[in-house]
């Protein structure tokens, strides 16, 4: 008797955990196949893509620095967040660090798209132009996905 409950509980075990894969794959791949990139990156010729590629990589090396930096701040705010004495001039200095953290990111972000256009041919440029756009902040949407659609945004004309 004891052996049906294990081998039933085997069983349920087994389909729900299939289960679970599927939904966390097929997640997966939707996420993967909705992002931008790689359909802009395979209507470019393979100079421009070169281009890109160079260009990222070269500022990688410049954006990693600022990026652990920027986890190493947000796990010190975290800390400042959750002390049971809250430190208020600690939490000032470790928020304008973080600004300023964010402000080179952004001038970076910038640069590397202003090198990228440089080097691009008009009709190249033309491809990805919404993608670097987006990049720099220039888009209208959410920072992410999860917030969903934004209830506060201005109607044109108030």
């Amino acid at each position: 008797m004891v052996v049906k409950y294990k081998k039933a509980y085997l069983t349920l075990s087994l389909i729900i955990n299939v289960i679970l894969i599927g939904v966390i794959g097929g997640m997966a791949y939707k996420d993967w196949k909705e992002h931008p990139w790689q359909q802009e990156k395979e209507n470019l010729s393979p100079e421009a893509r070169n281009i890109v590629g160079r260009n990222l990589q070269a500022s990688f090396r410049e954006m990693e620095p600022l990026g652990k930096k920027a986890r190493k701040d947000r796990k010190e705010l975290l800390e400042i967040l959750t002390a049971e004495e809250f430190d208020g001039d600690a939490y000032d200095k470790i928020v304008k660090d973080m600004l300023e953290n964010l402000d080179n990111m952004r001038v970076l972000k910038v640069a590397v798209t202003r090198d990228i256009a440089e080097q691009l041919p008009y009709e190249e440029r033309l491809k990805i132009a919404k993608r670097m756009m987006n990049v720099i902040g220039g888009d209208d949407k959410p920072p992410h996905r999860r917030h969903g659609k934004r209830k506060d945004k201005a109607v044109k004309g108030e």
